[in-house]
């Protein structure tokens, strides 16, 4: 499935989860490296596209970086990213590839202040969803707040699965 369809996470987490996973939230996760190249072999021959693809026998764990340990006791750290999901053990390396150096954060001031800190030693992700890159980049503003994320859809349908049962009831 895709990496969105993988994880979950409590609700108040979803925007940062969303902006730290980007695209990749849309990347298909494979068994190995054999079932990719089938599939990609099955988009060139159909021209149906490009899409990414994540080999759990391929992809690496990412390796904690250590500032990023020490910055989860500075204020307004919430934790790291890898650790506010829950998913199937079996894609550890996928999510700890895709999400295992990104430092969650409260507010824009904190992760400001971190940032300068560790001097942006590793990505974070307030959230509301600003961004700060290990490039030294920082990337925030306003969102559209009327397009649900890929995190909250499932949660979306379970509570309106929930609420039309106790009106039918």
């Amino acid at each position: 499935g895709v990496v969105a369809e993988l994880i979950k996470s409590d609700k108040k987490y979803d925007v940062a989860l969303e902006t730290a996973l980007a695209a990749a939230a849309q990347n298909v996760v494979t068994a190995g490296t054999e079932d990719a190249r089938y599939l990609i072999e099955y988009l060139k021959a159909n021209k149906f596209g490009r899409v990414t693809f994540l080999p759990i026998s391929s992809v690496k764990p990412r390796v904690r970086n250590a500032e990023v340990t020490r910055a989860l006791s500075e204020r307004g750290a919430l934790g790291m990213a890898d650790e506010l999901v829950t998913f199937d053990k079996q894609y550890y390396n996928v999510i700890s590839n895709l999400l295992g150096n990104t430092l969650i954060v409260d507010t824009l001031e904190n992760a400001t202040k971190i940032a300068n800190k560790y001097r942006f030693a590793f990505k974070m992700v307030t959230l509301e969803g600003d961004v700060f890159s290990t490039q030294g980049a920082m990337t925030g503003g306003s969102r559209r707040t009327d397009m649900p994320g890929l995190l909250s859809s499932d949660r979306r349908i379970e509570d309106n699965a929930r609420e039309l049962e106790s009106r039918r009831q």
